[in-house]
């Protein structure tokens, strides 16, 4: 398809297990306090997107993100596809424990190997990722706004860029409510930028409002 379109990935803002570094995967956590504001803050920045739709992951910390930044202008869609990573036999515990407790496979994780015990295997969370894109190459909107997760995120970035999942995952980063940009233009994607959260050093909503997007 030709023309230009844009998408403004944003990962959920912060939960109590993050804050904790436990692994949440499918475990249904909300945003807590600190990550409602977060959405709030981001949200003033997407204000000037001319994006009719948000995706959103069905997980509650992402979907409260994207009702917030949907507001009462914008139309809501889960994808189911935007879930966050399974992560097995990891949820519910300690990044600092899975190193003690799953020494070898948290080390080859960290190393690129994408299967997690109990978990989705590389295959498969590979491929549910390159749906999402082959999904969103079909949405014909010049903007798009994704709220979703920092795994699936990063796994969507590298299918947009036709990379294997490698140790290339971890130099990725995407902090709470950030913002990663990434345009189509006559069939070739570009990604504009990555991690953006300058929206949180602003110290006025019309400081946030007037950051560009990308």
């Amino acid at each position: 398809m030709d023309g230009s379109r844009k998408f403004y990935f944003v990962r959920h803002g912060l939960t109590d297990w993050n804050a904790e570094s436990r692994f949440q995967g499918r475990n249904d956590i909300p945003l807590n306090a600190e990550g409602i504001t977060q959405a709030k803050t981001v949200a003033l920045r997407l204000e000037q997107s001319s994006a009719k739709t948000v995706l959103s992951s069905p997980l509650s910390r992402a979907r409260q993100a994207a009702e917030i930044i949907a507001g009462d202008k914008r139309k809501l869609i889960v994808w189911d596809e935007l879930t966050e990573q399974c992560f097995g036999d990891w949820e519910r515990k300690i990044f600092a424990d899975i190193r003690t407790q799953y020494k070898e496979e948290y080390k080859a994780w960290r190393m690129g190997k994408a299967d997690v015990p109990g978990g989705e295997t590389e295959t498969e969370i590979y491929a549910r990722a390159g749906k999402v894109v082959e999904k969103l190459g079909e949405i014909e909107d010049e903007e798009t706004i994704i709220v979703s997760h920092g795994s699936i995120l990063r796994l969507i970035l590298l299918a947009c860029l036709k990379s294997e999942y490698s140790s290339i995952f971890w130099r990725i980063r995407l902090d709470n409510c950030s913002i990663t940009a990434a345009e189509i233009r006559n069939g070739k994607l570009t990604l504009l930028n990555i991690n953006d959260t300058l929206h949180f050093k602003m110290k006025s909503e019309n400081e946030i409002r007037n950051l560009p997007l990308a």
